[in-house]
């Protein structure tokens, strides 16, 4: 059986050491349970300094998504194609610079580009460009 968490980062340090105890149970040598913590760069933080936290760092593999490193255009793109966009030019060159100049992780982006691609059809525009990057640059 597997525990999903969302929003991991707002648990408790006492609320991880419970769920460190759940985790323990086995049968033979098997364990009751897998749990997957997910959240935003605090949790891994509070994992890594938390004294108080060492039992629960000390069992669990920590995977961080880093920045999209230079590869913001595919992204985009391919966020795209899996909503049923596949080819439409949606954004030019501009605009992926001006967003990878201050966004770098997928949920700033996501959210950018969203809401850049809202103000673009807000104006009447086909393409998302630097200027309406910059438009909605001031919300985030």
């Amino acid at each position: 059986m597997i525990l999903l968490i969302d929003e991991a980062h707002l648990l408790r340090p006492d609320a991880l050491l419970s769920l460190k105890r759940i985790y323990e149970f086995e049968i033979g040598f098997k364990k009751l349970l897998s749990i997957i913590l997910v959240g935003q760069d605090f949790l891994a933080r509070q994992l890594k300094t938390n004294f108080n936290l060492t039992e629960v760092s000390q069992r669990v593999d920590l995977y961080e998504i880093g920045s999209l490193n230079g590869s913001l255009g595919a992204y985009v793109q391919h966020k795209l194609e899996r909503a049923g966009c596949g080819g439409r030019e949606l954004f030019d060159r501009s605009a992926y610079k001006a967003i990878g100049e201050h966004w770098d992780t997928p949920l700033m982006v996501n959210n950018v580009a969203a809401a850049a691609m809202m103000r673009a059809h807000d104006l009447g525009q086909k393409l998302v460009n630097s200027e309406v990057v910059k438009l909605v640059q001031g919300a985030y």
